[in-house]
């Protein structure tokens, strides 16, 4: 039997290795002297042939782009080939296949991914398909090599077959009536933090998923195979539009999607799109841009992703992710909006935590996004304790709660360490909680802080109280 939480796959485009992490973290040791940093870029640039394009080491002198327009745009612009890899084992320590595939194998390998759903593929057809895909013959013997009862055992999860919301890895969560069941961003075959590195619970959902919606492009959202293992080639994937892809967003979602034969639906800021007995409103995705405020990179270069409320005949909900403020505008205003046609909302959930502006080894890419004199401000800022945050942080998140007039807040897409397990850890979440709750006072005194872990769910009663249902 092949399942979720023994393998662990990636699909990703084939990307030259740019190194950013290197480069932020020179240019921090060199306090963002310009003279200093063209000399570190120089000498980066030429330890690799074909960098050059990349790069324009003389701009910092003038504070202008480090990075090129190639390496803004082009790159993601050209015919690309694909990467794909399958690992079992504990993620990162057991064995792995990796190939390399152009884009008119994908449609096979989707096929094949979609073919695990059913949990009874044997495991001669499974070896002779990743043979049949060019698999090396070797890699295949040594990955099916370990016993099925080697997996870890992680736990199972809570069965979502009752309407209600479901908390489950990292940034995914379950939304269930009693006709339709819709996903948001499904880590399910993610080998990395955001499954606990392989230790997946089992159990998978219990009916059909009717829809996936994917807020943006970030792997901890956005990840291709668990796509394809929750879904058939029909189920509708709802994605963000992607003017054009850029070094912040290299994909777009509907090109991706359909290369591997899977349906999709552009959801277009401020349209509403109704699956089965629920309605999604789509909203825009403000922060987690490389500045909160202006001047940012140019329009076009940018994080492209898509906020949702989701209108249920039990509850609404408000999904805002790693969202916040940027220079195009923040999330309230459209939760304004949103409580003006609908009412208030019942549940707003975002993750909790701050992310530096500009400068933030997390996303070292962000920084080549920006002209050098704006990376030097933010620097400056910083040395005077100064720290913008691309996300909501406690303080925007008791602002947006007020927008949205909601009932409570709920936490989400901050990690997974397991069923009934604190997802951050240190610091823990209901220390984080207690800072959003102090805000809240002062803010959004109407709206109730919730704490729960994944594994667990939530919904009204026909009074609409809470109700909560802890994991097993």
């Amino acid at each position: 039997m092949i399942y979720a939480g023994r393998y662990w796959a990636e699909i990703n485009p084939s990307l030259p290795q740019i190194p950013y992490g290197r480069i932020v973290y020179e240019w921090k040791l060199l306090k963002f002297a310009a003279e200093s940093c063209k000399w570190s870029l120089d000498r980066i640039i030429s330890e690799e042939p074909g960098f050059e394009q990349f790069f324009n080491p003389r701009e910092l002198l003038s504070g202008g782009f480090g990075g090129t327009d190639n390496l803004h745009y082009g790159l993601y612009d050209q015919s690309r080939y694909w990467d794909w890899e399958l690992s079992s084992g504990a993620a990162g320590t057991g064995p792995s296949i990796l190939k390399r595939v152009e884009t008119s194998e994908l449609p096979s390998l989707g096929a094949f991914v979609r073919s695990w759903r059913d949990g009874d593929l044997p495991h001669e057809e499974f070896r002779a398909t990743l043979k049949r895909l060019g698999a090396d013959p070797l890699a295949v013997d040594v990955v099916l090599t370990s016993p099925e009862d080697e997996a870890p055992d992680a736990g199972r999860w809570m069965s979502s077959d009752l309407p209600g919301m479901y908390r489950r890895e990292h940034a995914s969560l379950v939304f269930r009536s009693d006709t339709t069941t819709v996903v948001v961003d499904p880590q399910v075959l993610s080998g990395t933090w955001t499954t606990n590195h392989g230790r997946y619970p089992a159990g998978d959902l219990t009916r059909r998923v009717d829809a996936v919606l994917i807020t943006h492009h970030h792997q901890d959202h956005w990840h291709i195979p668990s796509i394809l293992y929750l879904t058939r080639p029909d189920t509708p994937v709802i994605v963000p539009d992607v003017p054009r892809p850029n070094m912040l967003c290299w994909e777009r979602f509907t090109d991706t999607l359909a290369a591997v034969g899977q349906a999709a639906i552009v959801g277009e800021w401020d349209s509403t799109i109704t699956v089965g007995d629920i309605e999604i409103d789509v909203l825009p995705f403000r922060g987690e841009q490389p500045t909160k405020y202006a001047p940012g990179p140019p329009p076009d270069l940018r994080n492209w992703g898509n906020c949702y409320r989701i209108n249920t005949p039990h509850f609404s909900a408000v999904i805002l992710a790693d969202s916040g403020v940027d220079p195009t505008g923040d999330i309230c205003p459209s939760l304004e909006a949103s409580v003006k046609k609908r009412g208030p909302v019942d549940f707003l959930l975002c993750n909790c935590r701050t992310f530096p502006e500009g400068i933030n080894m997390g996303n070292p890419h962000y920084s080549l996004a920006l002209p050098f004199d704006r990376l030097q401000q933010i620097f400056a800022d910083r040395e005077k304790g100064r720290i913008e945050s691309m996300t909501l942080g406690p303080s925007g998140i008791a602002g947006a709660c007020a927008a949205a007039q909601a009932r409570y807040f709920l936490p989400y897409a901050q990690g997974f360490r397991g069923i009934g397990v604190d997802p951050v850890g240190d610091p823990s979440e209901a220390s984080i909680l207690a800072e959003v709750e102090e805000e809240m006072r002062h803010r959004s005194p109407g709206t109730q802080v919730t704490g729960w872990y994944p594994g667990s769910s939530v919904t009204l009663d026909a009074r609409g109280r809470l109700l909560e249902r802890a994991f097993a």
